[in-house]
């Protein structure tokens, strides 16, 4: 398994808290897709790490955050990863 960790700052954060449920169900239709986490750490920051059963599906994921963020997120990083521990 892959994941993508993906780490965002918010412009606006009622736009993108708005805007979850359908980027939540868009990600999740994602063939290989496995789980997802998305987490607001505060006002400004969030974070999503979300599981794939391979790395291609991972790598789509990571690229497609990068050129369409959503409304009111700038996307400061996404990245791939090997899936080394899993509970």
């Amino acid at each position: 398994m892959h994941a993508v960790v993906i780490r965002v700052s918010f412009t606006d954060v009622g736009q993108a808290t708005a805007g979850l449920p359908g980027l939540v169900a868009q990600v999740s239709s994602i063939p290989g897709f496995v789980t997802g986490t998305w987490v607001h750490l505060s006002d400004s920051a969030g974070a999503a790490m979300v599981v794939f059963d391979s790395e291609e599906a991972a790598h789509g994921l990571a690229e497609m955050t990068k050129t369409n963020a959503m409304e009111g997120v700038v996307v400061e990083s996404a990245e791939v990863g090997d899936v080394v521990g899993h509970a």
